[in-house]
């Protein structure tokens, strides 16, 4: 053997790269959690004043409400797919895939128990005063 191979460094190993589908899963679910989380505190900073909750504003809120289920489920889709698709290293990014699923399944949750919510104030409580005080985080 000569020198020069002794001294020569082993060629790069080519790491996989990371699951887009994975990144996406993860970036939608953080963008809807942040949106939720917005909302809830624009309801809160605007408070019971019943002139802020006439005309389009109701409207408008309650049509981003149901529209949100589209990203949540498409959050979860792409987390399952790129579940998948990691599983056999190929490419990185398992652990994005989780978190985003995981994400978008608690944001599941949590849109189901607006929904629910919404249709006992409706139907059994007439004031929502109940719903205020009791299901605060819906």
């Amino acid at each position: 053997m000569s020198d020069t191979a002794i001294l020569t460094p082993p060629p790069p190993v080519a790491r996989p790269g990371v699951s887009v589908l994975a990144i996406a899963s993860l970036a939608i679910g953080a963008i809807i959690a942040f949106l939720h989380l917005t909302v809830r505190l624009l309801d809160a900073a605007l408070g019971s004043d019943p002139e802020v909750y006439k005309g389009a504003f109701p409207i408008v809120m309650g049509v981003l409400g149901l529209a949100s289920f589209i990203p949540i489920a498409a959050g979860i889709v792409l987390g399952h797919l790129a579940i998948v698709r990691t599983r056999d290293g190929a490419r990185r990014g398992r652990a994005l895939a989780w978190i985003g699923t995981v994400i978008g399944y608690a944001l599941l949750v949590l849109w189901f128990n607006r929904i629910i919510v919404t249709i006992i104030a409706t139907v059994v409580l007439k004031d929502g005063k109940f719903v205020q005080d009791f299901f605060w985080w819906a």
